[in-house]
């Protein structure tokens, strides 16, 4: 074998070192960081890398035909006015007008350190037209377990007029937290910037993401995550409670702020 085979050889054996050496320290720090720096949630929304998602559809369609079962004295009861009522009494529209939400439950991180376990959830959500009615939204999440927010962060899509064919301008609400921080939401005002002119909105929320990185004293080797979102019909200013130790999200008021089922996963210790 002559020299320069050699030299060859030798130069790719110590590349293989080194990047072994690299990919162990990187696995070993992977496994007990703590995730507290902001920017990490900004990589997270932005590069979704998870391996399971959950997701559940619900249909604007459908929330209206489910006020249209109850009685005037039943929707005057639960807070609707006459004027409202009369709105809900309109023929409805070709189902297809109407606007289907997508929201999904993820996670990407759950690991432990030093005697407490750390979990990074994700929840996103998409409107696949414009909903008819643009009041005020809002997208939960929580966990089965006393997990309490580190820190969050999330980001709302508005597109011009509603229009998805055109390009969205990105917002971040405050993430807000209830039950002694047991569960995480984010408020979306559906629409912005009136105009005058062509009578609409110029800006239309569709879709949006919440990232929030959780700790609990203790080993927990699994936990129930889930989230759910809260679309309102007609005018309500909607809140949110959480199960204590349940994992379960509720809106209210109850029927002026219509949601589907949980989406539901259990996330793992990795």
């Amino acid at each position: 074998m002559n020299k320069r085979c050699l030299r060859t050889m030798s130069l790719l054996l110590c590349l293989a070192m080194v990047l072994s050496t690299h990919v162990v320290a990187f696995a070993d720090d992977t496994q007990n960081r703590t995730v507290d720096e902001s920017n990490a949630l900004n990589i997270i929304i932005d590069n979704l890398e998870i391996g399971q998602t959950k997701s559940v559809t619900v249909s604007e369609y459908e929330m209206i035909q489910d006020l249209k079962k109850l009685t005037d004295e039943e929707l005057h009861s639960i807070g609707y006015d006459t004027s409202e009522v009369v709105q809900i009494r309109q023929p409805l529209k070709a189902k297809e007008k109407y606007g289907n939400v997508t929201y999904t439950i993820s996670y990407s991180s759950m690991h432990q350190k030093d005697g407490v376990t750390y979990l990074t959830t994700t929840m996103t959500w998409n409107w696949n037209v414009r909903p008819s009615f643009l009041k005020t939204d809002i997208a939960a999440m929580t966990t089965s377990e006393n997990f309490t927010k580190i820190n969050a962060a999330a980001k709302v899509k508005y597109y011009p007029y509603g229009n998805k064919k055109s390009k969205c301008t990105t917002e971040k609400p405050t993430v807000k937290t209830k039950d002694a921080g047991r569960g995480t939401y984010v408020k979306i005002t559906m629409a912005k910037d009136y105009d005058t002119v062509a009578k609409d909105y110029k800006k239309v929320a569709m879709g949006g993401s919440m990232t929030v990185n959780w700790s609990v004293s203790g080993k927990y080797k699994q936990a129930g995550i889930s989230s759910n979102y809260g679309h309102s019909i007609l005018a309500c200013t909607p809140s949110v409670s959480f199960g204590y130790k349940s994992g379960s999200i509720s809106f209210t008021p109850e029927k002026k702020c219509k949601s589907g089922d949980e989406a539901y996963m259990l996330a793992k210790l990795k």
